[in-house]
């Protein structure tokens, strides 16, 4: 896509000209996105489980990174947190410190320890809404795409996370006119293993829809929980229900100093309400705490934000492995998680609707997508298909056809079905493709 071309349109939707958003929304679909639907959530009743927020909180590196949560408890979350911040994107590739500890979101993608977590990227936007939409940072969006592109995993994208924090000061048409247009670039360097995730403040006290930039830009919608309330981010939960929309709460921790607090009055006061919420609301798929001891971060001393790495303290490590691995609820990494979750995920073909294959280094050996209420699958290299299952999220099957013993380059299958399915395709050649398809 020409870039100048994708800019101007940008602006013009900023304007808010009804007419100039609906060509955008159109040129998006026809583009063959997946539109907004989420890529990577769990089952019902699952929750990915990830860590953050720094190098030394996560742990699981090389000295001075060796004390983290990985090193205190047994296996790897499902993800890791990082954060970039989009003018300068020095956090991706280089070991970076604002003060908050170290930042290196590639030193993840080269330790084995992590090769099977998902990557959270929390992208900082403050006062450079401005320069997205005048194009100074094209080369930028260019660049963290490819990057995620590369990683070959999921990864979660929180645009301007906490969009109304007021020290932030988003202005809310700028911001939905940034985001579509970071999207749009994602879409033109055709990145497929990217969600984008909607994050709010989760103080209940803002109306997300104001900076909301449309079902067919979000996949997740997602809310911080620091306070000692119970009701904390009810309203992005709510939100995410009526859009259809999983929801990540993407920060958390306690403001404590867990070192010298009462361990079982802090868990009784914001840890049990914190898993209550996170057991009784399905839509919750993911959630991220920030292990890290606060106090001893130059950003964050003297604002009273203690110490919530969880090892500091015995009863609350006690209770939250119970809670965390004593259950089936919470996914860690595993050599099948992002088989799971549908990576290598559905691609898709120039105007040609959902495609999935085995690898993208195969995608043009063996393809699966929708025609006409129907499921195509093209075959080449002497292939045959010897059967099709079809499953609901929840694990139900739904459809199965048996293939072709022949050679036959395309097969039919009627899929009257809308929504998003579970794909499991049998070849003669006994590879397995799995993965995700969405009917419109």
């Amino acid at each position: 896509m020409n870039h100048r071309l994708m800019r101007n349109t940008l602006l013009t939707i900023a304007l808010a000209t009804t007419l100039v958003s609906c060509s955008f929304s159109q040129r998006r679909n026809e583009g063959c996105s997946t539109n907004g639907q989420a890529k990577f959530a769990p089952e019902s009743g699952k929750k990915l489980f990830i860590i953050g927020q720094d190098l030394g909180a996560v742990g699981g590196l090389a000295s001075p990174h060796n004390n983290g949560y990985v090193d205190n408890f047994d296996g790897v979350p499902a993800g890791v947190t990082t954060y970039v911040s989009l003018n300068d994107l020095q956090a991706l590739d280089q070991r970076v410190n604002y003060g908050s500890g170290d930042l290196h979101a590639a030193a993840y993608l080269e330790d084995g320890t992590f090769d099977n977590s998902c990557i959270v990227i929390g992208l900082y936007l403050v006062n450079q809404l401005k320069l997205i939409l005048n194009g100074t940072l094209d080369d930028n969006i260019v660049q963290l795409a490819n990057w995620i592109k590369e990683a070959a995993r999921p990864v979660f994208l929180r645009v301007g996370y906490e969009f109304d924090l007021p020290q932030n000061n988003y202005q809310p048409e700028e911001y939905k006119a940034a985001w579509k247009y970071i999207v749009a670039v994602f879409d033109d360097q055709e990145v497929q293993n990217c969600d984008f995730v909607f994050q709010s403040t989760g103080n209940n006290d803002s109306n997300p829809e104001d900076y909301y930039p449309g079902d067919q830009y979000v996949d997740w919608v997602a809310y911080s929980y620091f306070n000692f309330v119970s009701d904390h981010g009810l309203e992005m939960i709510a939100f995410g229900n009526q859009k259809n929309k999983p929801v990540m709460i993407a920060e958390s921790a306690p403001r404590v100093d867990l070192k010298s607090i009462d361990g079982q009055e802090v868990w009784n006061n914001w840890y049990r309400p914190f898993f209550n919420q996170i057991q009784n609301n399905d839509a919750i798929k993911a959630v991220a705490y920030i292990n890290v001891n606060w106090d001893v971060q130059p950003m964050w001393q003297g604002q009273g934000w203690g110490d919530s790495r969880v090892q500091a303290n015995s009863y609350v490590k006690q209770q939250w492995e119970n809670e965390l691995y004593n259950t089936d609820r919470f996914v860690m990494a595993s050599d099948t998680l992002f088989t799971y979750l549908g990576y290598p995920r559905t691609v898709t073909e120039k105007c040609g609707g959902p495609v999935l294959s085995v690898d993208e280094s195969n995608a043009a050996k063996v393809k699966l997508f929708v025609f006409q209420n129907s499921i195509r699958v093209r075959l080449t290299g002497h292939l045959a298909l010897e059967q099709l299952a079809i499953y609901s999220l929840s694990g139900r099957l739904v459809e199965t056809f048996q293939g072709e013993s022949r050679n036959i380059s395309e097969l039919y299958f009627p899929f009257p079905h809308k929504g998003l399915f579970l794909v499991r395709a049998t070849l003669n050649s006994g590879e397995l493709i799995t993965g995700k398809l969405v009917f419109n």
